[in-house]
């Protein structure tokens, strides 16, 4: 039996574990997340993982990106579908990881700027997840 590391979700897994130890879903396009160490780090993953849940996106782990262990197959296919990079605050830490790693052609968004300030804590109100969706989809 042939084991290629790809996962159901496009990543290059060379974990060795294949395709079980990966969440997906049918959805289309990825969705990446920082993970700061804040509450728009917080809202960031919380959002990626609700776009997942609810198959808007499929969750891609930009950790592995960064590290170089995946491959990203960014393909637009028509506008407004493209996989979706989402950064807490204006550094636009996964951006630039992204931008460095020579992918283009990824829809960007920055938690902030959807009138959200950057604070000390993992907190944060959950109705947040819910409006940002709403605008991102809409």
């Amino acid at each position: 039996m042939t084991n290629n590391n790809t996962c159901s979700c496009s990543c290059n897994c060379n974990t060795g574990e294949g395709n079980s130890k990966c969440v997906t879903n049918l959805a289309e396009n990825k969705v990446y997340a920082c993970g700061g160490a804040s509450n728009v780090g917080m809202i960031s993953l919380e959002l990626a993982k609700t776009l997942h849940l609810e198959n808007h996106y499929k969750m891609g782990c930009a950790s592995g990106v960064a590290a170089g262990e995946f491959e990203v197959e960014n393909i637009i296919q028509q506008e407004g579908n493209q996989d979706l990079v989402i950064d807490g605050c204006p550094i636009s830490c996964l951006q630039k990881i992204f931008e460095q790693k020579g992918i283009e052609g990824f829809k960007h968004i920055i938690v902030t700027e959807f009138g959200i300030h950057k604070e000390a804590t993992f907190d944060f109100d959950p109705v947040i997840i819910k409006q940002l969706i709403d605008k991102i989809l809409h």
